[in-house]
């Protein structure tokens, strides 16, 4: 079972938002055409909008959008930058987070319930007195 905050999901859902909305804003800005590129004060700038989304989804366990995110950096990291290949990459980025998501069951715990996830049901003293009942305590819930 993976373990994550919840917020950590907002946050990816946002800076996916925000990334997208900066490539438009790039690909409309002097009306630059689609199949451009981007100018090189503009690179830094998604760079550091996209290390912070990779971090995101590292943390979440999403390893094949990663693979995409990784891409992305790497067409970042080398210029000159297409906003059209920018595009194609951050649209795969967007399908690979949905489908990576829709392929795994998300439940929320109550904060009131958390406890029973928690490492040491009995404590760290039972656990050094009773080493051998830990794990029956910890299947038993």
């Amino acid at each position: 079972m993976l373990r994550f905050k919840g917020e950590l999901l907002c946050d990816l859902a946002s800076r996916l938002g925000a990334v997208s909305g900066a490539v438009r804003l790039a690909t409309q800005e002097g009306k630059r055409p689609f199949t451009g590129r981007f100018p090189e004060d503009q690179r830094e700038r998604f760079r550091n909008e996209l290390l912070p989304f990779a971090n995101a989804l590292r943390e979440l366990g999403l390893t094949l959008s990663l693979c995409s995110m990784n891409r992305l950096l790497e067409l970042v990291d080398n210029p000159p930058v297409r906003i059209d290949e920018f595009e194609r990459l951050g649209a795969e980025l967007h399908r690979r987070v949905i489908d990576e998501l829709s392929a795994c069951l998300l439940w929320r715990l109550s904060s009131e319930n958390a406890r029973y996830l928690a490492p040491d049901l009995m404590g760290p003293e039972v656990v050094q007195r009773f080493p051998s009942a830990r794990d029956d305590v910890e299947e038993a819930g």
